[in-house]
């Protein structure tokens, strides 16, 4: 068995040839994907952010419940808004510039992919961590007894949905960053014309 290990391991490895234009196609590709991501993202947390901001702005009829959820929609709110910075500052693609050819569009395209998989594996700390303080804080309202229309069943269900939605994201995230690997791989052992 070590006799056929040693064999593959120690076998050529081919390097296959890219052409500049499959390298900006790709690059266009994969910017068009990325910008698109960020625009829904970006989207649902503008409108999540406009809500609450419009909650905020009017007076809600029970004074008493709106003093007490208060703090906790401004640190959604807060969270909303460090989303948007996020997606600009980590998470946006950048085009491949037009003076650049061969091996350098190659390690741009392939500095690009290692950027946004970072992005994508750092989820957690940039898309997922911020709303933790607001989810804390509204789930001690609900322990206190503060949201009176919050018991037990329904308490418990709007906990499952909001883990169960950031089980997703973290997944889908998870997901794009192992693409994002493989397709590093792919590029590895590639050479550009």
């Amino acid at each position: 068995m070590s006799d056929i290990k040693q064999l593959w391991q120690s076998q050529e490895r081919k390097t296959g040839v890219i052409t500049l234009d499959d390298i900006r196609a790709r690059a266009g590709k994969f910017r068009l994907r990325i910008r698109w991501r960020n625009i829904l993202i970006g989207g649902y947390s503008l409108y999540a952010a406009a809500i609450m901001a419009f909650w905020l702005a009017r007076q809600p009829h029970n004074a008493d419940l709106a003093a007490a959820v208060r703090p906790g929609v401004i640190l959604t709110l807060m969270a909303h808004l460090w989303i948007l910075f996020a997606l600009w500052w980590r998470a946006r693609a950048r085009p491949l510039p037009d003076m650049l050819a061969g091996e350098a569009a190659l390690d741009f395209h392939r500095r690009e992919l290692e950027h946004q998989r970072a992005a994508a594996a750092s989820a957690w700390a940039w898309y997922i961590l911020p709303f933790l303080p607001a989810a804390l804080f509204l789930a001690w309202l609900v322990m206190a007894g503060k949201l009176p229309n919050m018991n037990g069943p329904s308490a418990f269900m709007g906990l499952v949905v909001t883990v169960l939605f950031f089980l997703a994201i973290w997944l889908a995230f998870s997901r794009s960053a192992a693409r994002l690997e493989l397709e590093l791989q792919r590029l590895g052992s590639v050479r550009a014309e």
